[in-house]
């Protein structure tokens, strides 16, 4: 009898292996494959104030009026404004100027205000249509840099209290 107990222990245990072998050789038939990871990290946006935006000395006017200020440089006004290139005015005008940089030829957008309010100690005056060079996206240039432009109309009361007028705005460029 012990012979026979033997021979079927052999081959149950021959069986076993001969089925445990086969999850074994299906597991080491898979396939790899190494993936990478990439991150490009680029330097903040920077913006530096050049020009201020400048509507100049204005005579004080007996009735309301406007001075507008283009991207150009361009100067027009309306109502009783005075800016006429004949009537002298101390000071200069001009639209702000900025300095841009950032990551060269990368996309970018620019933000400011529409509008904003200047002072003169209690009186004030507001600065509307704000508006600048940046029609939606704008694309540095192969060094990173881009010359930002804003200008803006001033609204002018009628016998407006003289003095220096003065007030902030603020950017911010979007890399996209």
């Amino acid at each position: 009898m012990q012979p026979s107990i033997h021979l079927f222990t052999a081959a149950a245990v021959a069986c076993f292996c001969a089925f445990a072998a086969e999850p074994a050789a299906a597991q080491t038939a898979e396939a790899r494959l190494e993936g990478s990871a990439q991150a490009i990290v680029v330097e903040p946006a920077g913006i530096t104030a050049i020009e201020d935006l400048r509507f100049g000395a204005i005579m004080q006017p007996a009735t309301a009026g406007t001075v507008t200020v283009g991207m150009d440089d361009s100067i027009s006004a309306t109502g009783g404004a005075v800016v006429g290139i004949t009537t002298p005015q101390p000071g200069t005008r001009g639209a702000g100027r900025f300095t841009i940089t950032g990551d060269a030829n990368r996309m970018f957008r620019v933000s400011h205000p529409n509008r904003l309010t200047i002072f003169n100690g209690t009186a004030s005056m507001t600065v509307d249509k704000l508006r600048s060079n940046v029609n939606g996206q704008e694309r540095f240039d192969v060094n990173g840099s881009y010359e930002l432009r804003i200008g803006g109309r001033l609204q002018i009361g009628a016998n407006q209290p003289a003095g220096d007028y003065t007030g902030t705005y603020e950017v911010t460029v979007i890399y996209h």
